[in-house]
């Protein structure tokens, strides 16, 4: 039990001094649109008040293919003037498993910024980043589902 909330402890520690740069401008998606590789999970209702729901799909950029059996997770964005950092919570960090298709929805998540994570931080995760290869931060506005554009990574199913 010592060792894992070691671990744990290690790996939320390696996240935030990952994140201590100024955090890169915020990007704001749209609402969910149909395209090509979109996620094509069903979301059977609007989200609750002050909450969204997010949709989204991973594929590797290894084979090309899906990446199934694989969490997505979000971690908060806290700010401090210009200076910001991230931070995943183990256990209470919003998150899905992706199906065999690659595609997750979190749902009723508290519309703020977040930092997106795929796969597993004991283990092998990669941090979305933006073209300058910073943690890209999403700001998720309230009461809507919105698509996530397609997160490539460099993961397989597992």
């Amino acid at each position: 039990m010592l060792r894992l909330k070691k671990a744990a402890v290690l790996a939320l520690f390696v996240l935030l001094l990952a994140a201590c740069q100024n955090p890169p401008a915020v990007i704001t998606p749209t609402p969910q649109a149909e395209s090509q590789q979109a996620a094509t999970l069903p979301v059977e209702s609007t989200p609750e008040s002050g909450k969204v729901t997010l949709v989204g799909r991973v594929i590797s950029l290894v084979n090309g293919e899906p990446v199934g059996n694989v969490p997505v997770r979000l971690a908060d964005v806290y700010r401090e003037g210009d200076d910001g950092a991230y931070v995943l919570d183990g256990a209470f960090s919003p998150g899905d498993i992706t199906d065999e298709n690659g595609n997750f929805i979190i749902e009723n998540v508290d519309a703020k910024e977040y930092v997106i994570i795929v796969g597993d931080v004991f283990e092998k995760y990669e941090v979305i980043t933006n073209e300058e290869g910073k943690p890209r931060v999403w700001s998720f506005p309230a009461g809507d589902v919105y698509e996530v554009p397609v997160l490539e990574v460099n993961l397989t199913s597992q």
